[in-house]
């Protein structure tokens, strides 16, 4: 299937359209989309086709616990066989990295894989911690 971030089942013989934008614009596109949800931290901006970037709806919760579920996050996603999100520590934090290379890569895979994110259990529970402790989210 080629090495990269995303898998598509139809694999190498029906590849989908390549994004004509390119690896490093897709990474932009991702960002984009980060920065219009207050949920969404751009740890580091897009370059090269990688963003790193982490999930806490409120930065009054401890780091340790938006960590945790970053990690969560990404075990969910990963599971599904849609996309390979990997974790890194950035700055003394967990932090999601989409990684934009594999030339099968569309701007649909890279948004959804974020919207993907956003649904998991792991997400789910950050927001009703953050709901529960009366956190101001964004």
């Amino acid at each position: 299937r080629g090495g990269g971030i995303f898998q598509h089942p139809a694999g190498p013989a029906h590849p989908p359209a390549r994004s004509p934008r390119g690896d490093g614009l897709l990474a932009l596109a991702a960002q984009e989309r980060l920065e219009g949800n207050p949920e969404w931290q751009v740890v580091s901006p897009a370059h090269f086709g990688i963003v790193n970037f982490r999930f806490a709806p409120s930065k009054e919760a401890p780091d340790a616990t938006w960590d945790q579920i970053n990690q969560e996050m990404a075990r969910e996603v990963t599971a599904t066989g849609f996309a390979q999100v990997y974790t890194t520590q950035l700055r003394g934090r967990t932090v999601l990295r989409l990684c934009a290379i594999n030339p099968r890569t569309t701007q649909e895979d890279v948004l959804q894989t974020i919207q993907r994110l956003e649904s998991t259990q792991a997400a789910e529970r950050g927001r009703r911690l953050a709901e529960e402790k009366g956190l101001q989210v964004g």
